[in-house]
């Protein structure tokens, strides 16, 4: 607590002094570890100074804050809004509960694959969000991340192979509206934890399990208070990479240029991080003596038939049910396009 006490402090002063020998300093925070291999925001991350403070000369300075150490998540999206900081990376609960319309992302079994999905959120869909979450917080989407890719269901109790396994579960969700309604869908109870706290939840019992991709599940070594893994592959999850946009517009414009693209680099890189950790993860869990199962079609079937709808519900009278419809019509068209190509 001291350590990041001391750390806000030397961030808010640095805010008010300029750095010398450089007109602009862009402070990033996000959750991650520096560690180039583990999960993608520390790798975008560093990808993206890299290219800045190149392609600029040094005309701005990125100063890197991983690991939390500024903060929560929804603390920095606040910071970030204020102008304390610059710009944040963070995953998708956070930023629904700022942008309701955001749960859509989250919606069960919305993405067949990787594919369609970035097709989606890099595509008009993902603009129109972005636009979006802009007008209502003043924060610009630099991009919309793999926070992991597809998620697993683990527990400590039993192998989850249908819906009636999850029920009487209590799994643990992020702070996450859209999580929380496909737990209850399926029987189970909603615990949302933040992400710091999830180890000793799961540790001590508070949760019998929670969701989350295989990276991320790696990173935080959940292996070592879970037994089961269930490949279920029901949410995509996402990161939001945002930036002050009073701060952004403030920048001459070939430093906007330059921001934007070194941004886009960086979020393929984090993705590519993003797969590779995903092709060992199983093996690694394996390895740790955990049991890793993967449902059949059908079996992810029973899941959307039953959570699907009920979500869908959910968000049509959170948000209306014409976000809902140009979800689901982005897909189709991602969709078919990628279809188009492999014949």
């Amino acid at each position: 607590m001291m350590r990041k006490l001391i750390v806000m402090l030397l961030v808010l002063l640095v805010a008010v002094v300029p750095a010398c020998g450089s007109p602009y300093v862009m402070k990033l925070g996000y959750q991650d570890p520096p560690d180039l291999f583990l999960a993608n925001e520390h790798p975008a991350s560093f990808v993206f100074k890299s290219i800045v403070e190149a392609k600029t000369d040094g005309g701005i300075t990125v100063e890197l804050y991983p690991s939390g150490i500024l903060g929560k998540e929804v603390e920095q999206l606040e910071n970030c809004q204020l102008g304390i900081i610059q710009s944040t990376i963070v995953c998708s609960g956070p930023m629904a509960t700022f942008v309701p319309e955001y749960n859509l992302t989250a919606l069960p079994f919305l993405f067949p694959n990787n594919i369609v999905a970035w097709k989606v959120l890099d595509g008009w869909f993902g603009k129109e969000l972005a636009d979006t979450i802009l007008k209502k917080t003043g924060l610009r989407v630099l991009g919309i991340m793999e926070d992991g890719g597809f998620t697993a269901v683990t527990n400590s109790v039993r192998e989850i192979r249908t819906p009636q396994d999850m029920r009487g579960l209590k799994m643990r969700t992020e702070e996450h509206p859209a999580h929380i309604e496909f737990t209850k869908a399926v029987g189970a109870g909603a615990v949302p934890i933040a992400w710091a706290e999830v180890y000793t939840s799961l540790q001590t019992g508070v949760a019998d399990g929670q969701y989350n991709a295989l990276p991320i599940i790696v990173l935080g070594k959940l292996y070592e208070v879970q037994k089961y893994v269930t490949r279920l592959e029901h949410i995509y999850n996402t990161d939001v990479w945002v930036i002050n946009n009073e701060w952004f517009t403030s920048l001459p414009k070939d430093y906007q240029r330059i921001i934007i693209e070194a941004a886009e680099v960086a979020n393929a890189v984090g993705r590519g991080v993003t797969s590779i950790a995903n092709a060992t993860g199983a093996d690694l869990l394996i390895s740790e003596g955990i049991r890793v199962y993967t449902p059949s079609p059908e079996e992810r079937d029973a899941f959307r038939d039953i959570a699907q709808p009920k979500v869908i519900e959910w968000l049509q009278k959170l948000i209306g049910p014409e976000w809902v419809d140009k979800a689901l019509r982005a897909v189709e068209e991602a969709s078919a396009e990628l279809e188009a190509i492999a014949e």
